[in-house]
């Protein structure tokens, strides 16, 4: 392709609106949620730590990722069956309710909270993703889906290392309430969705596992990211009591800066090339 053309594809996909009101909608109600999720990432595990060791911490994150990927399997079908909007909104209040409890004294409650977060946000992130996909025009998917990557992480940037923070200075209930109202007020964003007739919604597509060969590689590469990010997040504080609270809040920091910056930046990459 010569330059001239290039330039003359890049400049008429700029023209393509991307920002339009359902996407800034979009855009905050994941930023919330994922604030929501973010804040308690971190937080509860130095919670369960305090009631079973450092065993009870990992357990807390295993049980999150867990029921996660349940989620986002059976996503697809809820879906289907009951509209994107729904879905979305259930998924939120399961996202946030059990945050009340999930600084509970028994460790049971703890776990179980946890799971019921982990479904709710495994459920939120396909119905939000496949919907930031639809909203955007074809010359600028990869783009939007950068853009739903940079609301989703930026709360990371904060939410991660001051969860720790904030569970030491507000106490768990404050903390509680501050997650679950994050989650609560994403639901405001809902207003402004397409409805069940907006075109990713108007056909229904066959759910169904796609093959082993195709999926392989994507499913390693993501499980292996989500393994060694929830594993830093999980045990960085419990595992450098040494070292100042100020210092693992910067690394936390930088991780949640590098990840919001890398997924922006990999969307324009992908729609230009």
């Amino acid at each position: 392709m010569s330059t001239f053309a290039l330039e003359t594809e890049i400049a008429s996909r700029r023209r393509d609106p991307i920002f339009t009101a359902p996407m800034v909608a979009l855009c905050g109600t994941i930023a919330m949620a994922m604030g929501s999720f973010y804040l308690l990432l971190s937080a509860v595990p130095a919670h369960a730590a305090a009631l079973g060791g450092e065993l009870a911490a990992g357990s807390t994150t295993a049980a999150l990722m867990a029921t996660t990927i349940v989620g986002e399997v059976i996503a697809p079908r809820l879906i289907a069956r009951l509209g994107r909007r729904l879905v979305t909104a259930i998924a939120l209040l399961v996202l946030a309710l059990p945050a009340l409890v999930t600084f509970s004294s028994d460790l049971t409650i703890v776990l179980a909270s946890c799971a019921a977060r982990g479904f709710g946000l495994g459920v939120l992130l396909v119905a939000a993703c496949g919907l930031a996909a639809s909203l955007a025009p074809a010359s600028r998917r990869a783009e939007a889906m950068g853009i739903y990557g940079l609301a989703s992480a930026l709360p990371a940037i904060l939410g991660v290392p001051l969860g720790p923070w904030a569970l030491a200075s507000f106490g768990p209930i404050a903390t509680a309430s501050i997650a679950a109202t994050l989650g609560l007020g994403a639901l405001v964003g809902l207003a402004a969705f397409p409805g069940p007739a907006a075109p990713a919604e108007g056909r229904r597509q066959p759910h169904t596992l796609p093959a082993l060969h195709a999926s392989a590689w994507p499913a390693s590469a993501l499980a292996i990211g989500a393994i060694a990010v929830g594993a830093t997040v999980t045990f960085l504080p419990l595992a450098h009591r040494e070292v100042a609270a100020t210092t693992i809040m910067l690394a936390l920091l930088l991780q949640g800066i590098a990840s919001a910056a890398a997924r922006w930046a990999m969307g324009c990459s992908i729609d230009r090339h």
